[in-house]
């Protein structure tokens, strides 16, 4: 498995979490979260990802890093001992201070229905 970009690692401070969804013939929806002070991702030297968003979080993560794809796994504090979340997503911006981590879009619904998320962090 291949190490990710040095500069990927630390405490990123989310700026926003959108979700965004089409089922055919609807109107498209969005939904924009905006962080703040408190909410963060961070991927450790090892592997380890600790997160928090909103009023959930998890120190029992795990991300891996192959061809700009980052892949993360957690547990929400939410259900601790329940099913974990597991995504992909793609790196479309990485510098010292900001980071955009993309998915999507992804099938839904229908022949033309799609959904995604767009993650903006800096530090």
């Amino acid at each position: 498995m291949a190490l990710p970009p040095p500069t990927i690692y630390g405490q990123w401070h989310i700026i926003t979490d959108s979700i965004y969804m089409n089922v055919d013939g609807l109107q498209p929806s969005i939904n924009l979260y905006k962080g703040t002070s408190g909410d963060f991702f961070d991927f450790g030297l090892n592997g380890n990802f600790t997160w928090h968003e909103q009023s959930m979080g998890s120190d029992s993560g795990y991300y891996s890093y192959s061809n700009s794809v980052i892949a993360f796994g957690y547990f929400p504090v939410s259900t601790p001992n329940g099913l974990g979340v597991a995504q992909n997503f793609n790196i479309t911006l990485l510098t010292g201070s900001n980071l955009v981590l993309t998915n999507g879009p992804l099938p839904l619904h229908g022949p033309s229905g799609y959904a995604g998320e767009v993650l903006r962090f800096s530090r």
